[in-house]
């Protein structure tokens, strides 16, 4: 449980932007994505997001990234992805 809460941090600290409410597509913070990709969690939905399921406040921060981003995220082929995932991770949470 310890390595799974490092990257939680990892998420929350280094990849999560406060300011733009988003994600930078790197670790070290950097954000080289396409433009019609920018917003629609398509570096999140089947990797980083599924750590929300053993970190309810990161689950609070996905939520507010699906607030601030959602018409970019439905206009994505991955939104199904993204919100299945959102919602498994809300199962496992409320267990």
């Amino acid at each position: 449980m310890e390595d799974i809460k490092k990257l939680s941090n990892t998420v929350r600290y280094s990849i999560w932007n406060q300011e733009r409410k988003g994600f930078s597509d790197y670790i070290i913070s950097t954000k080289k994505v396409k433009e019609r990709l920018a917003g629609t969690g398509f570096k999140q939905s089947n990797g980083w997001l599924k750590l929300a399921a053993y970190d309810t406040e990161l689950q609070k921060l996905y939520k507010t990234f699906l607030e601030y981003n959602k018409s970019k995220i439905e206009s994505s082929h991955l939104s199904a992805q993204f919100y299945a995932q959102m919602a498994n991770n809300y199962q496992r949470n409320i267990k």
